[in-house]
């Protein structure tokens, strides 16, 4: 495939060096469409990741409490016990709720349906658009420019609604999943642009013979 899409490359540049405008708008919706569901899975993984730290947090807290109470039966001879059990609790209630954990969790309650519709619509449009000849898509170019613009306001309104940088610093570990899960969903899709790029490019090498 490496191969295929370096040879497309060359064949997209006309002799004076340009992009044909119609190949790289059609790229342009494919670029957001990646970029979207890979956002969508990028937060989602730090939903789960901060779910599970915040349950445990609450879980940890929950059973020192608990042995701090039994341990007051035994105060007397083991005074020290009960203190340790007492001073971390207390110092667990104090900081948790500096931890950003429950905010992202609040926070991506409601960002995550928002990117969730914007990559049903986006992919929706990619679709009606797929299969599209250069011909066609030169038609289309001024609609295709509009879409373009119209779901990058979208994804920024729901960055700039929800996600503070400072809440979500990026983690590469997570960065990684969702690229793997975003592959792994649009899979289909590049199998379609192989077999589209590979029809471009032997219609190109036929046009290029005849003249």
């Amino acid at each position: 495939m490496a191969i295929l899409h370096k040879c497309v490359e060359a064949k997209r540049k006309h002799p004076g060096g340009g992009v044909r405008k119609e190949v790289e708008m059609r790229e342009l919706i494919w670029d957001r469409f990646y970029h979207f569901v890979k956002a969508e899975y990028y937060y989602e993984v730090y939903k789960r990741n901060s779910y599970v730290i915040e349950r445990n947090l609450k879980i940890l807290i929950g059973i020192l409490s608990s042995a701090s109470i039994a341990s007051w039966a035994v105060w007397n001879t083991y005074p020290a016990l009960w203190s340790v059990l007492l001073a971390l609790t207390t110092i667990l209630i104090i900081v948790k709720p500096h931890f950003p954990y429950e905010k992202r969790i609040s926070a991506l309650t409601y960002a995550l349906p928002e990117f969730k519709k914007l990559v049903i619509e986006i992919e929706y449009y990619y679709n009606s658009i797929i299969y599209l000849n250069e011909e066609q898509v030169f038609y289309e170019k001024e609609e295709i420019n509009n879409k373009i613009e119209y779901f990058n306001l979208l994804y920024n309104a729901i960055d700039s609604k929800f996600i503070d940088s400072d809440l979500f610093p990026h983690n590469d570990k997570f960065n990684n999943i969702s690229e793997e899960n975003t592959r792994a969903r649009t899979q289909k899709y590049f199998k379609i642009k192989e077999v589209n790029e590979y029809e471009q490019l032997e219609q190109e090498t036929e046009n290029a013979f005849i003249k």
